[in-house]
């Protein structure tokens, strides 16, 4: 048992520690923002890549060593924990901008720079090639099920409170204004009296009370823009239909088929998919070449084009202390102050539950059938399932109407905790046969 702890720390210890450094020489001002920036760039559309061509170049040598029973597992998994992510928000919490984040932070994990590293190190080159198949599938249905997650709950969110900006100068603004049967007038829970002026310069409309500076009503704050949200009385729709036909006719609201056209051109010109693809490629013309020839490889990137093989390879292997030291610069502890809630029920979603339901059904089948062979496939398993929230899942939560903050704290605590998960899944692995780290 000793030996397997050992070996496990030696696996492990080293990932956490370059995300620590990464954070300590954040703090000590070595590491600024812009160059953080500049680095995740770096990482993102250069080294991971260079790491997944690599990878699959190497470890694959046709494209019957794809796992095509282990890639539908995996892709189902992600679509399950998708399903029970979605109950889990709804029961959670009320607030539909933090459903999308607490669905999102269930099946998303940091495949593509805790993962893959980790897959590499507790599976070797093997392993990795696997990873890298699965991360041509894998990567494309994490996108489409977080803008799915998202934009359900966003699209709820402006159904129940839509923000609808009123004319300048009234006085009042970010109030979110109902009136009742009586013809009062609320904001936030709070009475504000009518000033007896219509909101959209029509009598008998839904009207707000004139602020004397800046308040604080609930979540919303009181500047010089006014947005407002009404109920359902005749001046309140055609208030709504009017002001939302305006932000429509100013682009501000963006369309159903922007919105996929957009997240269609950014998963099919996602780096990391490239780079998996352009391994594909050159597997697929090594084995043209065995085809055409009877089969010899008459050519090869490695043994004719050395200089770019050497070149790609030098990338991937500053690739992954590179991109755990910029990942560990990005952690930013913030107040988590009205979301603990939140956040202890996303945490155990994504380390605890994804993880033990990811894992124990391949045990589960493995142990019982010959659907795939689980061992090789293990380390892809645990990267896919047990690794924390991606950073990239707190902007797109930010952009697209969810709350960012809880989306942070989801990404810092994720790392934190999955230390101890993920230590004690790779040793219970070892301890029981399953996984072998060379």
């Amino acid at each position: 048992m000793g030996d397997i702890f050992l070996s496990t720390l030696n696996s492990i210890a080293p990932i956490v520690l370059l995300i620590l450094l990464g954070y300590l020489l954040k703090r000590v001002g070595f590491l600024t923002k812009p160059f953080l920036s500049v680095g995740n760039k770096l990482v993102f559309n250069v080294l991971l890549p260079c790491m997944l061509f690599i990878n699959i170049y190497d470890g694959m040598d046709s494209f019957s060593d794809i796992p095509w029973n282990f890639v539908a597992y995996c892709l189902i998994g992600m679509v399950v924990i998708f399903g029970i992510g979605l109950l889990v928000a709804v029961l959670t919490t009320k607030r539909n901008d933090r459903r999308g984040v607490i669905t999102q932070v269930t099946f998303r994990c940091n495949f593509a720079i805790i993962g893959l590293v980790l897959i590499s190190r507790i599976g070797g080159e093997e392993a990795a090639a696997v990873g890298g198949m699965v991360s041509a599938f894998s990567a494309p249905l994490c996108n489409i099920l977080a803008v799915i997650a998202l934009s359900y709950f966003d699209a709820k969110n402006r159904k129940q409170k839509k923000l609808l900006e009123g004319p300048e100068g009234n006085g009042a603004s970010a109030l979110v204004i109902s009136e009742s049967s009586s013809g009062d007038v609320f904001a936030d829970d709070l009475s504000l009296k009518s000033s007896g002026d219509d909101l959209f310069g029509n009598p008998g409309g839904v009207s707000a009370g004139s602020s004397g500076g800046d308040e604080l009503f609930g979540d919303f704050s009181l500047s010089e823009t006014s947005y407002f949200v009404f109920d359902d009385g005749p001046a309140g729709r055609a208030a709504k239909r009017r002001a939302k036909r305006a932000k429509k006719k100013a682009g501000e609201t963006p369309s159903v088929r922007t919105t996929v056209k957009k997240t269609v051109i950014n998963i099919v010109t996602n780096p990391v998919l490239l780079g998996t693809l352009t391994g594909l490629l050159f597997v697929g013309i090594r084995e043209l070449e065995r085809a055409v020839t009877g089969g010899d490889v008459p050519f090869t990137l490695k043994g004719d084009l050395t200089i770019i093989y050497t070149i790609v390879d030098d990338l991937k292997a500053i690739c992954s202390p590179f991109a755990l030291i910029v990942l560990g610069g990005q952690f930013e502890f913030r107040s988590a102050h009205g979301m603990t809630k939140e956040i202890v029920v996303g945490v155990i979603m994504r380390i605890v539950v994804a993880p033990l339901l990811g894992i124990g059904c391949a045990v589960l089948i493995d142990s019982y059938t010959n659907f795939f062979a689980a061992g090789m496939n293990y380390p892809t398993i645990i990267a896919l399932f047990g690794t924390p929230v991606a950073v990239s899942s707190a902007v797109m939560a930010g952009n697209m109407g969810g709350d960012e903050q809880l989306a942070t704290q989801y990404v810092v605590w994720t790392s934190i905790c999955s230390i101890v998960t993920i230590f004690a899944t790779v040793f219970l692995l070892q301890y029981f046969g399953l996984i072998t780290i060379p």
